[in-house]
């Protein structure tokens, strides 16, 4: 391990294997892979609390707490506990979390969906399901990789797009936790779960 001065009072970089990471003299903070950390001592262990991480949760928790239902696929009722996903109608895992829904809402989490579209004909079914009778009807069809009837109305569709682009969102499925947290990738909804009970 090297350990050298910066340009900044009381940083140091330290060198350790191929990694570099930055550190207050005073050993309290840490600055590794773009993330800040605040460095504690809890039962003779050290503790890192990912400081840039909890700022990120609560930035994407005010954006997402300000996304009505009503321009959302939405599954559940449940005002206190519910979760918001980033999902397409193509991919297999979102298709699988898909699936997972009756143990979302026998859990009372409702889930919210923020739908990515990239390929147009993708984007065109999904115009489809919101203009149908039933969204979350046509929406579980898309999902079975069902046919549904073409339509066409006024839609949150490229909204969508905005809004997962301003979440810094590119893979599917995400999912966030109600206090913002990110989970990258299918999680089995027993997990997540006791992530959202236990956070």
């Amino acid at each position: 391990m090297i350990k050298l001065k910066t340009p900044i009072k009381n940083i140091y970089e330290i060198h350790y294997g191929g990694e570099i990471i930055y550190i207050t003299k005073d050993g309290k903070y840490i600055f590794e892979s773009g993330n800040l950390q605040k460095v504690e001592v809890d039962d003779g262990k050290y503790v890192f609390i990912n400081l840039t991480e909890i700022s990120s949760s609560e930035g994407r928790k005010n954006l997402l707490d300000n996304i009505p239902d009503e321009k959302l696929f939405v599954y559940g009722k449940n005002k206190e506990n519910y979760i918001n996903v980033v999902t397409d109608v193509d991919c297999p895992y979102c298709r699988k979390f898909h699936q997972d829904i009756p143990v979302y809402l026998k859990n009372g989490i409702k889930v919210r969906y923020l739908v990515y579209a990239i390929k147009t004909s993708s984007k065109r079914n999904i115009v489809s399901a919101w203009c149908a009778g039933d969204k979350s009807e046509a929406f579980t069809m898309l999902k079975n990789e069902e046919n549904i009837e073409k339509k066409n109305c006024a839609n949150p569709v490229e909204e969508h797009q905005e809004l997962i682009s301003s979440v810094g969102i590119s893979s599917t499925p995400s999912i966030f936790l109600p206090d913002g947290s990110l989970i990258q990738g299918y999680m089995s909804p027993e997990e997540v779960i006791q992530k959202i009970k236990n956070p």
